[in-house]
């Protein structure tokens, strides 16, 4: 029998990002500036902010860079880090940007801070004309903001669980429906689907098409999901909406040139059928019907519009099926459930008694929150119930299905701590007992810089002068919380700033910073469950490791000031990466990427030996990596029969002889290597493709320099 060897797992591979100074100009905050713009012109945000950043860090005092850095981190979905760079732009020019009010309340609203966001909002109403939807739209989140206080005292015992990576993605995922045993979903997403896509991708996730995909309940882990080709058509938004339990039914909504309606097709003989209209009576040639539920074994049908002349945006209808099998008329349910704002995605529970959907009216705190009215004993429906925290958020929570024959209820929300935008989870009672409890909590900001400041803060009983607790802040977010057995008393809040960490001021070499960020798949950007090593670049020795969470791929280490260090993140069946980083004296972290890209390994027997061995158009071998190729001099050694292909690739930069030239040169670097440590020569063949197989299109710095690498296969 033939020997095999996997050597992967031996191996550490090498995969890392360009830093930052290799893309501006190291100590130039114009440079990076530069850059920066390039991509916040697309509204390109996620690609914007790495260079923001460095903008920033290098000029804290000017407006525009903390500006722009907070609406780009904003819209890449961190509200937290977004006010802090919102706080410091405005009190250096409150006239920085027309909307810089809008988006400081935006991140103040979604930070609990409702007081707060509500001045901003009505400061920015002023440059709103009142008959347009963005002074609507204010006023609606000035009432939420006001609803928030009491809505977010109502606490229900429900754990809340993610459905996992192979379900969700940094893009937005919702709207899921089942078959009768739960073990097959379809849903709907805003996902690229190719690598072309994805290096050509729009810039904005309302620019890509809604499209359906479906996922299998296997081994009590959901698995990896696949586009749902047919009856859903490949060239318009379309979206999921209802499946029958039997699996033979499904009801899905089709984009018709800005308007949407209601199809339905049936599984017959193993093919589905042509699409067909759900009615004429709920279609419309000029509005969008995005949502319906069929109740009453099929007799009633619950139904959503913008329809005009309703109680709002958008309203829920009702209407029954006539002698003819077709669905009559729809009557408005009245101002009880619609309210001058949107209402969607309604269920009615098994027994008919309650009606669950989801509302930016009533008391919602921020977008679209689940409420449920129940049926009176005359028939109608009772006054809206908001289901309580931490079912809702200060996001979208929409999209609610409850799952038969069990407590709990699958929903979409776009909630901070997820994969991306919009992900879908499931909620069920918690064993916990939650007493009647308060939450209080803020954040302690520099009022000059608006960034996070390190205190004390004590919340103290008026009555009493008792002390009831103590926390501390730190400057990574300066937040703090509290959580009272009770309601109805008076409360102080205490804070004492520890003045010598409380900015950003000068401290001394070994003084404590943190270094964090999340590693993910270069590609698909979903996050990782890996681990991070921080290593002293001095002595190479590691001096901690941390698994990083495989929800959202984040890691966390203390770092001292004044220190050299490598970050070294691996996960199973990626490359390895590398990031060398200097803390400089004051404590700020230098061409840092918060965000980590690895590469899979996508080839059996393929070692991939990137780029990073070399300088830009060099060959020569750097120092920081010589380790790596110790590994693989060490497992040849060990495996002696074992021969390597090695092959040199360039990107498209210049032209193809100097690239072929380049490309052998390299291969050949890697192969001295090996045969000066006592390889023989005869066990490797070396070759350079040029520019001639690109792992991805060469259109940007991104995806240039994946194809910038050395090759390793195994010859069998």
């Amino acid at each position: 029998m033939k020997q095999r060897y996997v050597i992967i797992g031996i191996l550490s591979l090498i995969c890392f990002l360009p830093p930052l100074h290799g893309l501006a100009k190291e100590g130039n905050p114009k440079s990076a500036y530069r850059q920066a713009k390039k991509y916040y012109k697309k509204s390109d945000f996620v690609k914007a902010t790495p260079f923001l950043k460095a903008a920033y860090n290098l000029d804290p005092e000017n407006a525009k860079y903390a500006y722009m850095l907070g609406r780009s981190v904003f819209e890449g979905n961190d509200p937290a880090s977004a006010m802090s760079y919102l706080v410091a732009a405005y009190n250096m020019d409150q006239k920085i940007a027309e909307d810089i009010n809008y988006y400081l309340a935006r991140t103040m609203h979604m930070n609990l801070l409702f007081d707060e966001a509500i001045t901003y909002y009505q400061a920015d109403l002023q440059r709103h004309d009142p008959d347009t939807w963005l002074y609507q739209d204010t006023k609606m989140r000035i009432i939420q903001c006001q609803n928030g206080p009491k809505t977010i005292k109502r606490l229900v015992n429900y754990k809340i669980e993610n459905l996992g990576e192979y379900v969700n993605t940094s893009y937005p995922e919702y709207s899921s429906t089942f078959s009768d045993d739960y073990q097959y979903m379809i849903y709907t997403t805003r996902r690229p689907r190719t690598v072309k896509q994805i290096a050509r991708r729009k810039y904005h996730v309302e620019d890509i098409n809604e499209e359906v995909y479906e996922a299998r309940f296997v081994s009590n882990a959901w698995r990896k999901s696949k586009l749902f080709i047919k009856p859903i058509p490949k060239w318009t938004h379309d979206a999921s909406i209802k499946l029958s339990q039997n699996g033979t039914t499904l009801i899905y909504y089709v984009d018709n040139r800005n308007r949407g309606d209601v199809y339905v097709s049936e599984l017959k003989n193993g093919e589905w059928t042509k699409r067909k209209s759900i009615g004429a009576n709920i279609n419309t040639k000029e509005y969008n019907e995005p949502s319906v539920f069929i109740a009453d074994e099929g007799q009633t049908l619950y139904w959503v519009s913008d329809k005009p002349n309703g109680n709002g945006m958008k309203d829920m209808y009702v209407s029954k099926k006539d002698a003819n099998g077709e669905w009559g008329p729809g009557t408005n349910m009245g101002d009880i459930i619609n309210t001058p704002y949107d209402e969607d995605a309604p269920y009615l529970s098994a027994d008919g008694k309650k009606l669950y959907f989801s509302s930016r009216g009533h008391n919602s705190m921020g977008g679209y929150d689940l409420f449920v009215s129940n049926k009176l004993p005359d028939g109608t429906w009772g006054k809206p119930e908001n289901l309580g925290i931490p079912l809702n958020s200060v996001g979208d929570d929409i999209y609610i299905v409850w799952k038969d024959g069990a407590d709990g209820f699958y929903f979409s929300s776009d909630r901070p701590g997820g994969f991306g935008e919009k992900d879908i989870y499931y909620a069920s009672p918690s064993t916990d007992a939650m007493p009647n409890t308060t939450i209080v909590a803020g954040t302690i900001l520099d009022r000059e810089t608006g960034k996070p400041v390190v205190a004390e803060v004590k919340l103290i009983d008026v009555a009493t002068n008792e002390v009831l607790g103590t926390t501390n802040t730190t400057l990574l977010d300066g937040k703090y919380r509290f959580v009272l057995p009770a309601c109805g008393a008076e409360y102080r809040i205490d804070v004492k700033v520890d003045q010598e960490n409380a900015g950003p001021v000068a401290t001394t070499i070994g003084k404590y910073n943190v270094v964090s960020g999340r590693i993910t798949d270069a590609v698909t950007e979903v996050p990782l469950d890996g681990v991070v090593e921080l290593i002293d670049a001095e002595t190479e020795q590691v001096i901690d490791q941390m698994p990083t969470n495989p929800r959202t791929g984040n890691y966390m280490f203390p770092v001292q000031s004044g220190r050299k260090y490598l970050i070294r993140a691996k996960s199973n069946e990626y490359l390895t990466y590398y990031e060398e980083f200097n803390v400089a004296p004051s404590g700020q972290l230098i061409s840092h990427y918060e965000d980590i890209g690895l590469q899979k390994l996508t080839e059996a027997n393929k070692l991939v030996i990137t780029w990073q061995f070399f300088d830009v158009d060099k060959h020569l071998i750097k120092s920081d990596y010589i380790k790596d190729l110790e590994n693989v001099v060490t497992v040849m050694n060990k495996v002696p029969n074992m021969k390597l292909n090695i092959i040199g690739h360039t990107d498209s930069d210049a032209t193809d002889e100097h690239n072929q030239e380049l490309s052998e040169n390299r291969a050949r670097a890697v192969a001295k290597y090996l045969t000066d440590r006592g390889i023989d020569p005869l066990r490797l063949n070396i070759s350079g493709m040029g520019e001639s197989m690109p792992l991805y299109p060469n259109t940007t710095i991104e995806t240039k320099r994946w194809n910038r690498r050395v090759e390793l296969y195994i010859i069998e």
